[in-house]
């Protein structure tokens, strides 16, 4: 059992004798990873069709990828709220982070590449460069949206991209950035601080939704869906962890 007091590290970090509401931590088996697991596996069938449009996936178009990104988001702020509270300090909280996210995610962006290598319809040396030059550094530095894509693979697809959910991995990482300044302010202000976050990253999305319906232009909607539009279920996760 962890639990946050007035001489733990947490104190330190917010800069004050005066904890964050105590909530104890207790580690013990649950159902996370299961739940975890049955939303990852909704969004690759979601994604199956998407990306494809092959008519023997058509059932899968019937589901909502947003669903799950969203609940994902939720379980991020219910479990890294957990992981910094239990965490001695800044660094040992970004060295946590840092350890669960960034390898499985070189990998992931690794192993794309090495089956491309066998699905690719130009020359390999072609593929390899442009590859090595472009697709590696943009994805590894999280800018998923300058090369999305895989030269010569899929691009017969209606949307050629290799991994379509990895967008959400830097949305992610500014989630891990926000954490230590949102506790502050909680801490600072109580429920009304995380209150006015979540009401106006709602208003935020919102916003920027009319905009899109609006102009009939899809570059508001891709905007609303980054942050601050994706708070609102971060902090629903905090708010579930206090509570």
């Amino acid at each position: 059992m962890i639990s946050p007091t007035v001489d733990s590290p947490l104190a330190l970090i917010c800069g004050t004798a005066t904890p964050i509401p105590t909530r104890t931590l207790t580690v013990h088996r649950n159902n996370f990873t299961l739940l975890r697991l049955a939303l990852a596996g909704y969004v690759v069938c979601v994604h199956l069709y998407t990306l494809s449009r092959s008519p023997y996936l058509e059932y899968f178009g019937y589901l909502d990828a947003d669903l799950a990104v969203n609940a994902f988001f939720i379980l991020s702020g219910y479990l890294v709220t957990q992981s910094y509270l239990s965490s001695h300090d800044l660094a040992h909280y970004g060295i946590k982070r840092f350890r669960r996210l960034y390898p499985a995610y070189a990998l992931s962006v690794l192993m794309s590449v090495v089956i491309g290598t066998f699905l690719t319809t130009r020359p390999l040396i072609v593929y390899l460069r442009d590859t090595a030059v472009r697709f590696i550094p943009a994805q590894l530095l999280f800018m998923t949206f300058l090369r999305p894509t895989l030269t010569g693979v899929f691009q017969h697809n209606p949307v050629p991209m290799v991994n379509g959910v990895l967008w959400t991995i830097k949305i992610e990482i500014m989630f891990y950035i926000a954490l230590p300044a949102l506790l502050w302010c909680f801490r600072k202000m109580g429920w009304a601080s995380i209150g006015l976050v979540y009401f106006g990253s709602v208003a935020y999305r919102m916003l920027l939704l009319s905009a899109s319906v609006r102009s009939g232009s899809v570059l508001y909607n891709e905007l609303g869906r980054q942050l601050p539009g994706q708070l609102c279920y971060f902090v629903s996760g905090m708010f579930m962890f206090y509570n």
